[in-house]
């Protein structure tokens, strides 16, 4: 044995007087002695551990045997068996194969024992071919295009659990598995999360990269040794990039600029999402990728070396900045989200070399940290062609304070603007009629009056169709837009708004929305009916929520008298919906496809046995979703009873439902069988048996 050899060394050298090679012998000794008996000892419990069918923790020892002795076959030997004993024969042969390479150069003075397990190992590696070459593998045996649909229905799983994580659990199936997979993931997106966290993912992951990925998304890397690993390996295993996506990655300019050397030509969707402390620059990555025609490009606060900056350092990186030379090429982008300081590059500059544009996303906010607030019509002018334009009070991941000083009161703005309404006139804006914006979305007005956006509303009143004002605003900003009632939209189709307004300007406003399908009102707490008398009958979705001034008769008479049109009703948290108006959608609930209420503390049982009487009786024959979320203890199992017969049925949402028992869900699932989406959060009636009897017959079962 090995040890026995260290043993006789250390005792020739220490009769030569040679003290320190007979520590070094005897030590090494010591080392042997003990991991042979730790192998033995691990080989016996594995063995025991696979008698009992537990073979993870078998393999675990087994893998043990193999780190304390890499030389020794045992190891090798035991890992094979248990895999065999799986019917594992794939990845059985690979232990094998390992084990046979590993021993070929042992110096074991047990020669004679070694040699029978190695002939062992070759025996076993035999049989578990000839067993594999008989096992019916699907992989074999069906075309690829099939194989190929199958994988990518697995990678399409929408339970959560799809994608990459799947194909690596196949990638452990066997090793004509881990061949043609990769081969079969045709123009597949691959998300790299945490790379660098778990060497057995990486290396799984590693196996997916080839030619045939075109798109790759980078997220959660967080030190640049792993960025940097990630990246060459992409390089060298991914010739065929299209798609490159960073998002929350430690990522420097050492680091990307070899890359897009190497790509760059090929790419023409680049996304840079919020890099801490980056020193990456916006001009280089448009000449390192001249073809891009998507481009996304987010920055946290102005950052030196990691740290924030001062206003001083600010301003001296401005003026070093401001006598840099700026690139005027023009680029093929069509679509651009970008929120970079102006010290970077001033947004202006960066529309000038985007004549093509078509979809642009960009923060709408005082200028501070160095951020830059752009004219809205001045964007008009450098995209004539632009067709979506959204200004977000916050883009992915930023990091922004709104100003907390408001020099009037919400109160005091509200009391202006009911003193001027009065004298809204018609405003005769002669449009040229060259604009081509469909879609504009104006952020949280942060507190401020937002005239800088009439000027385009004036301009693209007649082109514009989808209109959203205030997106993720509250009660308490306001708009104070004394034009805007004047304005005629006579193509706007969907009008969406979370800010306060004078009635006089919606009213006045939605007068001139002829083709107006989609209305939304969110925070609006003085709208009132007198909303309703301006909207066309013809209206297909009404969506209302924390819109306290709106009352249950006005509502009532407008669903009555859209009832042939509206096909979509949502109420979140409004006084005026009660039991009345429960009544009221079942009259019309012939036309309805979604009905979403949610929180509305004013409708009872009562209320709801009326509308799903008047669903089943009508019969509702179009309608595909049903939302009664948070409804307390209105929701119960005679609610549910009502819900039947109902052809077209997909979705039904009963959230926070108190009193919902399993009885109620099983009769939902019963009544249904076109039922496709089943969402149970926060029921706590329902128990786990009747979740499994849901998702035996539902094809996708929320519950948390």
């Amino acid at each position: 044995m090995a040890w026995n050899k260290h043993y006789n060394n250390g005792s020739a050298a220490l009769y030569h007087h040679d003290y320190d090679c007979a520590i070094q012998q005897m030590t090494m000794a010591i080392e042997a002695f003990h991991r042979n008996e730790l192998v033995s000892i691990l080989d016996v419990r594995a063995e025991a551990y696979s008698k009992k069918m537990d073979f993870k923790s078998a393999l675990n020892d087994a893998r043990d045997m193999i780190h304390h002795a890499p030389e020794s076959p045992l190891g090798y030997l035991r890992a094979g068996d248990i895999y065999t004993v799986q019917s594992n024969y794939g990845e059985a042969i690979d232990i094998y194969d390992l084990g046979l390479l590993s021993t070929s150069m042992t110096s074991d003075s047990n020669i004679t024992v070694v040699s029978e397990q190695v002939e062992l190992i070759k025996k076993r590696k035999q049989e578990a071919e000839a067993k594999q070459y008989r096992r019916l593998d699907f992989m074999q045996v069906l075309p690829f295009d099939v194989i190929s649909l199958i994988l990518e229905e697995l990678g399409n799983n929408n339970d959560g659990h799809g994608g990459i994580e799947i194909w690596i659990i196949c990638l452990d199936v066997c090793r004509r598995w881990r061949e043609i997979i990769p081969r079969c993931i045709l123009t597949r997106h691959l998300d790299i999360k945490l790379w660098g966290k778990d060497e057995k993912h990486d290396q799984h992951v590693a196996h997916l990269l080839g030619p045939c990925i075109h798109s790759i998304g980078f997220s959660n890397i967080m030190t640049s040794n792993a960025t940097r690993s990630a990246l060459n390996l992409m390089i060298d295993r991914c010739r065929n990039i299209r798609n490159l996506e960073f998002n929350l990655c430690q990522i420097t300019r050492e680091d990307m600029w070899p890359v897009l050397r190497r790509i760059g030509h090929h790419l023409t969707d680049l996304r840079i999402n919020v890099a801490p402390a980056s020193d990456l620059t916006v001009d280089p990555l448009m000449k390192l990728c001249p073809n891009l025609t998507s481009f996304t490009f987010h920055t946290p606060l102005q950052q030196i070396r990691g740290r924030f900056a001062t206003r001083d350092q600010q301003e001296e990186q401005e003026a070093a900045s401001s006598n840099a030379p700026t690139d005027t090429s023009l680029l093929s982008i069509t679509y651009l989200s970008v929120d970079v300081n102006q010290n970077m590059l001033p947004i202006e500059s960066l529309l000038r070399r985007c004549p093509k544009l078509r979809s642009l996303i960009i923060p709408y906010r005082p200028e501070r940290y160095g951020r830059q607030r752009i004219a809205p019509e001045l964007v008009l002018d450098l995209c004539p062609d632009l067709e979506y334009f959204d200004f977000q009070a916050s883009l992915a991941q930023d990091s922004y304070t709104p100003p907390s000083s408001i020099t009037t009161s919400t109160v005091t703005k509200r009391k202006q603007l009911q003193e001027t309404s009065s004298s809204v006139t018609n405003n005769n804006y002669n449009t040229n009629n060259t604009e081509k914006l469909r879609e504009l979305y104006i952020a949280n007005l942060d507190g401020h009056s937002g005239d800088v956006f009439m000027n385009t509303l004036e301009r693209t009143q007649h082109t514009l169709e989808r209109l959203h004002i205030g997106v993720g605003a509250g009660d308490e900003e306001l708009m104070e837009w004394t034009r805007f009632g004047g304005l005629s939209f006579s193509n706007l189709q969907s009008f969406r708004c979370s800010v306060a307004c004078s009635i006089a300007l919606l009213v006045s406003m939605l007068r001139q929305c002829p083709q107006l399908k989609d209305l939304e009102f969110i925070d609006v707490p003085n709208i009132n009916d007198l909303v309703f008398d301006a909207v066309p009958v013809h209206l297909q979705r009404l969506a209302l929520s924390h819109c306290h001034g709106i009352s249950e008769v006005g509502l009532g008479k407008f669903i009555r008298d859209s009832a042939r049109q509206l096909h979509e009703i949502e109420l979140t948290q409004c006084r005026a919906v009660g039991d009345g108006l429960m009544g009221v959608l079942a009259e019309v609930s012939q036309s309805l496809r979604t009905i979403r209420l949610v929180d509305n503390p004013r409708v009872t049982q009562k209320g709801l046995l009326w509308l799903v009487q008047g669903l089943a009786q009508a019969p509702a024959v179009h309608l595909h979703t049903l939302v009664m979320k948070h409804m307390q203890d209105a929701v119960t199992a005679s609610v549910l009873h009502g819900v039947r017969n109902l052809p077209n049925l997909k979705t039904v949402d009963i959230s926070g439902s108190y009193s919902v028992t399993d009885v109620a869900v099983q009769m939902v699932v019963d009544q249904n069988p076109q039922l496709q989406h089943l969402i149970v959060n926060n029921c706590i009636m329902i128990t786990q048996l009747a979740l499994e009897y849901a998702k035996d017959h539902v094809a996708h079962v929320v519950a948390d």
